[in-house]
């Protein structure tokens, strides 16, 4: 049988020249099912959950993409997806960013610890991505440091752990780099299907498309 279509789209942009680009592109190359297809200018986390908030999820499945700008995409958001028990989100994680506001000697600004607080969604991130270094200053005294050792393989872990503290299944994840193989984003699946016929099906088409990304 042929595959079934989707019945929306809905486009989210907080900003308004993008979303008044986005509405051109759907008014003159997609003007057959323009219909169908609703450009949002807000800021996903307001619009997207008043969005998940309108729609009979008993009923209604969905597909999200988050491509946040910057660590602008909050954990309230990713556990509100996730509760539908109907939405499975990819999620482009600013790997690169999240890796750079931790400063190599723990000294995190206020505003930055608040910020990676809201895209973890929790304040262990610090234990978990530092360690006491203590060393002998120039007066033979302890002067004890925190050290970072944030890598990208454990940063990947951890936010693929804390996924899967949401999602019912969390896919591999496919690291995006830059040219000069620098991280900058982390491609995962969070499958919210409780069925597990269904979480199977889609972890092994998102670890199938993820794979190449490793290579």
């Amino acid at each position: 049988r042929s595959a079934r279509s989707f019945d929306r789209f809905v486009f989210i942009d907080a900003d308004r020249a993008s979303c008044f680009e986005l509405e051109s592109i759907v008014l003159s190359e997609f003007h057959e099912i323009r219909h169908k297809i609703s450009v949002v200018c807000n800021d996903a986390n307001t619009a997207l959950s008043e969005y998940i908030g309108e729609v009979d999820w008993t009923s209604t499945r969905a597909l999200v993409f988050l491509d946040p700008f910057g660590l602008e995409v909050g954990w309230d958001l990713i556990t509100r997806v996730a509760e539908t028990g109907a939405c499975d989100v990819w999620y482009l994680f600013p790997l690169g960013g999240v890796i750079r506001m931790m400063t190599n000697d723990g000294q995190v600004p206020d505003i930055w610890r608040a910020r990676l607080d809201s895209v973890f969604g929790t304040k262990k991130w610090y234990e978990e991505f530092y360690r006491p270094s203590v060393q002998l200053s120039l007066f033979n005294q302890e002067d004890s440091r925190m050290l970072k050792v944030a890598s990208t393989n454990h940063v990947v872990d951890f936010i693929r752990e804390r996924l899967n503290s949401t999602f019912p299944a969390v896919s591999n994840a496919g690291i995006l780099r830059n040219s000069k193989g620098a991280p900058l984003f982390a491609l995962v699946l969070g499958v919210s299907n409780p069925s597990v016929a269904a979480r199977k099906a889609a972890l092994r088409i998102a670890n199938h498309l993820v794979k190449d990304l490793n290579q």
